[in-house]
């Protein structure tokens, strides 16, 4: 089974260093530990309530009678499902759904890819690269290159 749970570490890094949520406007009243709070209390909801309700549902299932779906919930009871819209017409509503959501997590990873080729697109015109720099003691090496933005270099 796999993880179903993100590494901490993992929730952090993107929380603080690629989104920088405490510095974002939306979220200015908060600070650093207040983030880093809610984030481990839904982690712990999340371990202690919601994860053990897949082990007992994933053994009985669900069931179907006099028109009604029943999930188990574990030790929490049962729930019943609620008609969402027209009847017999579920299936179309969720692959609506859906096709919604994939096109969104493709939208989305096309702006994070963007993102990152800009980044890295500025990194490259701006990194100076050539003798000196973090090596000085290499200079003596590499005394006769020019000295030029990573972008304009061949390797």
């Amino acid at each position: 089974m796999p993880q179903l749970i993100a590494d901490r570490r993992d929730v952090d890094f993107v929380l603080h260093e690629q989104l920088g949520l405490f510095e974002h406007k939306s979220f200015n009243e908060f600070n650093k530990k207040v983030i880093d709070l809610i984030v481990s209390e839904a982690r712990n909801l999340a371990i202690k309530e919601i994860l053990p309700t897949f082990k007992d549902g994933d053994e009985k299932g669900c069931r179907f009678e006099n028109g009604r779906v029943t999930v188990s919930l574990g030790e929490k009871g049962e729930t019943i499902g609620t008609l969402l819209g027209q009847e017999n017409k579920g299936m179309s509503a969720m692959f609506r759904m859906m096709n919604e959501a994939m096109a969104f997590v493709g939208l989305q990873g096309l702006a994070v890819a963007s993102a990152s080729y800009m980044y890295a697109l500025d990194y490259a015109r701006n990194r100076i690269q050539g003798p000196g720099g973090l090596f000085p003691m290499a200079s003596r090496y590499t005394a006769d290159m020019a000295t030029s933005p990573i972008i304009r270099w061949s390797n």
